[in-house]
Formats: C-alpha cells, sequence, structure tokens
C-alpha cells in the first residue's frame, strides 16, 4: 500500500496494477505530470485529498472521492478522462478533456463539476455529464459540435453558474436549481426542463443560443425570461396540461417554431407570434380566464393539427395569407379561403376568435349551435377592414364528447352573421351541406364579404334538400348500364383533375377521397341555376355509378342544395353538357328526383342527347353525347 498523507510536488508517473496496491490519499495533494493509471484491482483512495493530473488517467475503479482536477496545458493536446463517478472534479487548461467511453458507466460529478475559461470536454453523444451537486462552468462543452448533454439530477436543490458554454443542458431535478453569482452561462443548442424549476433571475441569468432549442415537460418550468438569441423553438412534450411560461419571448420576432405535443395541451400566458411552424397535437387555450391573448402564426405554412381534434381556443390570428389555398386558423375545419388575389381585398392579416361551447356573442342566442366565431381583419396599415373581400369560410363544430349542436336538424345548419343595425341574424354566403366525423360537425359557405360576430345556426330562408339525378354517359354506355371501366384500371383520380368541367367548382382543389367507390364511372358536376341565363350558380361536384345515379362525392347518397327553384345541368369532361328544359322546385320533405336520360326534359329536347336504346313498350333512353365540351379539337 502506498500512503500518502502530505504534499507530493510532482510525481512523472503513478501506476498501479497489482491486484492489492492501494493508493491512500488522506488529505494530501498528488501531482501527477505524466500518467495516472489504476487497472485490475488496484484501488485509489483520495480521502479528502486532491489530486492533479497532467497526463492521460485510465482508471477501472467506478468512483474517486476527494477532488481530481485534469489540468494538461498543451494546446493540440488530448487529455483522456475516465468516465466515472467522482466527488469533486475540475478541468482547466488548453489541452482538450476528452471523456473516454465507458459502456458501464457515465461520467458523474456528485458534489462539485467545474471547468477554468478556455478549456474545452468533449463527450460523446451516446453518452451524459451527470451532476448532482453545484456546477461551475466556464469552459466549452464539444466546441465543434451541437452536441454534448449536461443533465442536472440532483435530489436536492442545486447550484449552477459560470461564463461557460453548453450545448444540451437538461434539468432533471424535482427540487430544482438556482442560477447564482451573476450565472452568465450559455446553451447554445437546447435547454431541456424535465423536471423542478430552473430558479434564474434577471440579474442571475443565462443566454441562449441563436437558434436553440427549449424543451419543456410537464414536470419542469424557468423562472424568469432568458437572455433569446436571435430565435428559439419551444417543444413541449409530457402527461398533463402546461402552462406557458417565461420559455416563451415576447418579442414577437423571435418564436421560430413551436410544437406542442403534451397530452393535456397548453394554456398561454401571454400572446405569442410563432415565426415558422406550429405543430398542434393538443389543445391550445389563448383565452384562459378570459384574458384573451392571441396565438399569431406569422407564417405561409398552415399549422399541422397532429390530433385532429385539437384546437385553438380563443384568438388565433395569420399575418401572411395565401391566395388560392386554405389559410387554416383555430380547428383542421375552420379556414378562410380566397381563390385569387383581388378577392383578399385590402385584407392582409385576419383574426378568428372561436369560442367552443359558448352561446354566439353577441347576444348569447340559445337558437345556435354553442360557439361563438369572431372574424376580424386589417390592412398593412394595421387598420381594420370590415368588407369589401370574397372567401370561402370553413367553420366546425363539437359533436362528441360534448355536443355543441343543441338544435334538432343538423343538416339544416349554416354560417351566419350577427347584424347589428337589425339585431338579428343572417345567412351569410351560401352555406354547403354540414358533414360530419366521429367528433366533428362541419361546412363551408361561400361568398363571405364581410367581418364580424358568426355563428352555426338553423337555415332559416332555405333548408337543404336531397336531389337524386340520373344520367348516362354516351361513351360508357353498354346495353342498358354504363361500365365502369376507369375505376376498374385505377384511371378516376381521387381529386377532380384540374380541367373542365370541374373547375367550375370553386372547391375542387379540395375535393379528395380515399378510395373510389364500386360502381362509380367518373366524376361529374351537377349545376343548379336559379335563372336559365344569369342569376345564381351552384355547382355539386360528385360521382356518377354505372345506373346513372348522381351523388355526394363524400356520402354516396343524393346531393344536397338549397330549397328554391333551379334549372339543373350536367357536366362531364368529354360529353356534351345537358340542362332541364323547365325550372323545378325543390321543397322540403317532398323527394327529388330527376330523370335526365328522357330526352323530353331537356333544354334541345331530343337533339340535345344521343337516343342509345328503346324499350319493348316503345320508351326511350337517351346518353349525353360524346364530344369535344371545349373547343380544342380533342375528345
Amino acid at each position: 500500500m502506498l500512503c500518502i498523507l502530505g504534499v507530493v510536488p510532482g510525481l512523472a508517473q503513478l501506476e498501479q496494477n497489482s491486484d492489492k496496491a492501494v493508493v491512500n490519499n488522506t488529505g494530501g495533494k498528488i501531482v501527477v505530470r505524466n500518467s495516472l493509471k489504476s487497472t485490475n484491482k488496484a484501488k485509489i483512495e483520495n480521502k479528502g485529498g486532491l489530486i492533479i493530473v497532467e497526463g492521460n488517467a485510465e482508471i477501472d475503479q467506478d468512483t474517486l472521492t476527494g477532488r481530481v482536477e485534469y489540468t494538461r496545458d498543451l494546446n493540440a493536446m488530448v487529455q483522456s478522462v475516465p468516465q466515472l463517478t467522482y466527488m469533486d472534479v475540475h478541468f482547466s487548461g488548453q489541452s482538450e478533456k476528452l471523456l473516454t467511453p465507458n459502456s458501464s458507466r457515465y461520467f458523474v460529478a456528485v458534489d462539485t463539476l467545474s471547468s477554468a475559461p478556455g478549456t474545452s470536454i468533449l463527450v460523446r453523444d451516446e453518452y451524459e455529464i451527470i451532476t448532482k451537486g453545484r456546477v461551475q462552468h466556464d469552459g466549452v462543452i464539444n466546441p465543434a459540435q451541437l452536441t454534448g448533454k449536461v443533465v442536472m439530477d440532483g435530489n436536492k436543490s442545486q447550484l449552477v453558474h459560470g461564463t461557460g458554454e453548453f450545448k444540451l443542458l437538461e434539468l432533471d431535478n424535482s427540487s430544482g436549481a438556482d442560477v447564482i453569482n451573476g450565472g452568465g452561462f450559455k446553451v447554445f443548442t437546447s435547454l431541456e426542463l424535465t423536471r423542478g424549476e430552473l430558479r434564474n433571475t434577471t440579474t442571475n441569468n443565462c443566454s441562449l443560443g441563436d437558434s436553440a432549442l427549449i424543451i419543456r415537460s410537464t414536470q419542469g418550468s424557468i423562472a424568469v425570461d432568458p437572455s433569446f438569441g436571435k430565435n428559439v423553438s419551444v417543444r413541449y412534450i409530457g402527461n398533463g396540461s402546461i402552462v406557458a411560461g417565461p420559455e416563451l419571448p415576447s418579442d414577437s420576432t423571435v418564436l421560430q417554431t413551436m410544437r406542442v405535443e403534451n397530452s393535456g395541451g397548453l394554456t398561454l400566458s401571454k400572446s405569442v407570434t410563432v415565426n415558422d411552424s406550429l405543430y398542434i397535437g393538443a389543445t391550445i387555450d389563448a383565452e384562459a380566464g378570459g384574458k384573451g391573448f392571441v396565438l399569431t402564426h406569422s407564417s405561409e405554412d398552415n399549422p399541422l393539427y397532429a390530433d385532429t381534434d385539437a384546437e385553438v381556443i380563443g384568438s388565433m390570428r395569420r399575418t401572411k395569407l395565401i391566395a388560392g389555398d386554405k389559410n387554416l386558423f383555430n380547428n383542421i375545419h375552420t379556414y378562410a379561403l380566397f381563390s385569387a388575389v383581388n378577392d383578399m381585398g385590402n385584407v392582409r392579416d385576419m383574426t378568428f376568435k372561436v369560442l367552443p361551447n359558448t352561446a354566439p356573442l353577441p347576444d348569447n342566442n340559445p337558437g345556435k349551435v354553442r360557439r361563438s366565431i369572431i372574424i376580424s381583419a386589417s390592412d398593412v396599415s394595421y387598420q381594420p377592414v370590415t368588407n369589401n373581400f370574397i372567401a370561402t369560410i370553413g367553420y366546425g363544430w363539437k359533436i362528441s364528447p360534448l355536443d355543441e349542436t343543441t338544435v334538432a336538424n343538423r343538416d339544416s345548419l349554416v354560417l351566419q352573421r350577427y347584424d347589428k343595425d337589425s339585431s338579428d341574424w343572417y345567412n351569410v354566403g351560401s352555406s354547403e351541406q354540414p358533414r360530419f366525423s366521429t367528433t366533428w360537425g362541419y361546412a363551408f359557405a361561400t361568398n363571405v364579404d364581410k367581418t364580424g360576430f358568426f355563428a352555426i345556426g338553423p337555415d332559416g330562408r332555405s333548408i337543404k334538400v336531397p336531389v337524386l339525378v340520373y344520367a348516362l354517359l354516351e361513351g360508357p354506355y353498354r346495353n342498358g348500364n354504363m361500365v365502369a371501366d376507369l375505376r376498374a384500371r385505377n384511371m378516376i383520380p381521387l381529386t377532380p383533375p384540374l380541367i373542365y368541367p370541374y373547375d367550375l367548382d370553386p372547391n375542387r382543389a379540395f375535393i379528395k377521397v380515399d378510395v373510389i367507390p364500386d360502381s362509380v364511372v367518373d366524376w361529374v358536376v351537377v349545376e343548379f341555376r336559379t335563372q336559365l341565363s344569369g342569376g345564381r350558380r351552384h355547382y355539386k361536384t360528385g360521382f356518377i355509378h354505372q345506373d346513372g345515379s348522381i351523388v355526394d362525392y363524400m356520402t354516396n347518397k343524393p346531393i344536397y342544395v338549397d330549397s328554391g327553384t333551379y334549372y339543373v345541368a350536367v357536366h362531364h369532361r368529354n360529353h356534351l353538357a345537358i340542362m332541364t328544359q323547365d325550372a323545378y322546385t325543390f321543397t322540403p320533405g317532398v323527394p327529388s328526383v330527376l330523370d335526365l336520360y328522357r330526352g323530353g326534359m331537356l333544354l334541345g329536347g331530343a337533339n340535345a342527347a344521343k337516343l342509345v336504346d328503346v324499350s319493348m313498350a316503345g320508351s326511350q333512353t337517351f346518353a349525353m353525347i360524346a364530344g369535344d365540351t371545349n373547343g380544342d379539337g380533342k375528345v
């Protein structure tokens, strides 16, 4: 046994490799100039002593007590440091300190981890530096990389300070950690708040790298705003809800990406602007306590609703609206669509304030769906815009687990706007027939041209009426029915192509099915005209089946139209269109069937279609004529 009680000013080498040798440093000081090596069953007992290592170290034992300093100070040289558990460990000198991998243990500092200015510590990605006590870091972790993790995971409150640079710093201590002595350290890549509070102050603070990420779990937090770099991204994880804190910057230009992945959702504690991407995996509440915060999404890209039932409660603002595409707002069914740039008028940003399970403002009308919708907009000068735009507005409401419908005939629900002059609600634009998923009712209204208070309520002027239209196409007609060759050859697209007549439907781009149903021949468009020439026109894209029935592409049932009187036309991409000679009135409660394969019903009579069959009784069957529908010389 080598027992050192006093001071050994310098050893060229300290090596123990016999089975029973022990270096016992009790309150003394050992300076190892060259290398420190302890192998096999040899052991170094550093009881309250100090070991200074200026060369490489190789130690097999799991724990080394006392204080150990790694001090090699030669530029462009690397000093090997074993991964084991230290009580008090310090790094200094210009030589990079390389933590040598050990598959059975991490580098652990029980009482103190400290580093001097200008010192670099290298740790591989698959390992971590674990600290259970005070951290005084003035050096740099992995200077040439974005990785290298330090985890503070003690079982009592920890202290952290210094002017060094961490790459990945994680707080996983239920008692938290205090930033002291002015703080000053920088977290370059990511700050992970797993458990406990990082108790920083405005005078004892830390800073973040220019593109740093903050990962906050349901059990972690930070006391005050860190010093943000140019950009920061924030990710919420874990089981449970989170109330947002200082991890979200108040500066509207700083937050790039926000991901809400924790199961219980996020409650905002201030207004927030996301400048790049927004991932919504659970509900975001911007309205908690009636404080009325605003979530602003300042990106051309839509927020990604990873959970289709998630939504933003309260105000959501979009500052970069795109023409020709859905601009999503509070949930997957709430959007504003401007068909062209000119349709936007002076609108440059728009805000939807959606309050679920709330009687619509301003009069709390009980006869509506329990969902309040307020739409506002402004121009480039941030002045309010109330009209002179044309938009399609998508809207949705929950039907499960809490049914907000509250009205008997949900098929008749339309979008309505409150008129303050008459103190009454009026239908806006032209609302489509509502559709229903497991948890949502949803639809859209075209030709919305004003902002204000909106609600989803029973149509007081008209009711949606199912209409079953029959027609035949000459091309696929064979012996009494049409063939479904296109479907058999997988040649019917899941979305109608951008050609005539499908481009007549302003919502063509948003029509999509997962599979083409059995017996479908092709896509067709049914047109409802209020007048033979002029008037309003409504287009419904659907499927035509082998028996000639034209149905809704989503439900495979008759298409719906507002009750009223219309001329009805059918359009197909390579057949000449047909239209009824007379207008037909569609009345609620009265089944409506139009057999447009009867020549006498058509504008132009039998000349408007082609005779394809005559029954034994003499009845004639007509089909739409295959031909050059758009005059381009091709059929």
